[in-house]
């Protein structure tokens, strides 16, 4: 894909700090490198979301003992 932006204010600021301190290159390594940071964060997000979802759920049951890790996230 193919694309022209045109970037002002803060977006531009974050960009030219990603090439000052060698995180990139050129700008459309930024943007790319942006655009990879934010969809781990994004993932990251997701799985945290619907583990504590499912520790709540799972909490809402009888209280119990675990005797190890393993078993208190079955």
């Amino acid at each position: 894909m193919n694309m022209n932006l045109r970037l002002k204010g803060y977006p531009e600021l974050i960009v030219e700090q990603m090439i000052r301190s060698g995180i990139a290159q050129t700008k459309t390594e930024a943007i790319r490198t942006a655009l990879v940071f934010f969809a781990n964060d994004y993932e990251g997000f997701e799985f945290k979301k619907e583990f504590v979802q499912g520790t709540l759920a799972r909490l809402k049951g009888k209280p119990r003992k675990a005797s190890s890790v393993d078993e208190l996230f079955q």
